[in-house]
């Protein structure tokens, strides 16, 4: 399947997901908080069909993980809630897990299709570049982060090289990562 039909999928998942029961007022929030790319539960179902799972049986883990990355977002955009790295003298579950929900896409398909624990290793250290190749282009559009510490040429050379490791991680695992490569590439190559 290709990146649109997987986000196609994943989108009408979403639309037809029953969020909760009596919620008056709060749906229409709930479901505003769901726009974006779905990149990170596309991750999920692409990972699945690489490795032969059936997508279909994938749909609630990609559901989950976006709904935790679409809750994340909205706990951020609060007022005076941005950037604390402490919460109840202790880390923050960003400050302690970072860009995690990409490890989480790979590994909601992975604990899905029943993948056993030895052989998710090369999907891991995919995640894991992919991870960093999002947050050191997310920081060149912010102009923050790996920017301000390396510059904008920098950044953008960490990016390329992120980008050419996960490409090289996918290129080692015995599976149609073709839909995988393209969202490399295309994160890669993201200027919004």
């Amino acid at each position: 399947m290709t990146a649109e039909q997987l986000r196609a999928l994943i989108e009408g998942y979403l639309e037809e997901l029953a969020l909760s029961q009596d919620l008056g007022t709060l749906v229409e929030p709930m479901r505003h908080a769901l726009g974006g790319k779905r990149v990170r539960p596309v991750l999920c179902l692409a990972t699945g069909d690489a490795i032969g799972a059936r997508v279909e049986s994938l749909l609630p883990a990609a559901a989950a993980v976006e709904l935790v990355h679409s809750f994340s977002l909205v706990h951020d955009d609060l007022p005076a809630l941005d950037d604390d790295a402490e919460r109840r003298g202790a880390p923050s579950v960003w400050a302690q897990y970072d860009a995690a929900l990409f490890s989480a896409s790979i590994g909601c398909a992975l604990a899905a299709a029943e993948v056993s624990p030895a052989e998710q290793e090369p999907w891991r250290e995919f995640a894991e570049e992919l991870g960093l190749l999002f947050q050191i282009v997310d920081d060149i559009l912010d102009g923050d982060g790996y920017v301000e510490d390396v510059g904008e040429d920098g950044a953008r050379h960490l990016a390329d090289e992120a980008a050419e490791r996960a490409q090289t991680r996918l290129a080692a695992i015995d599976a149609d990562t073709t839909v995988l490569a393209e969202i490399v590439d295309g994160l890669a190559s993201r200027t919004a």
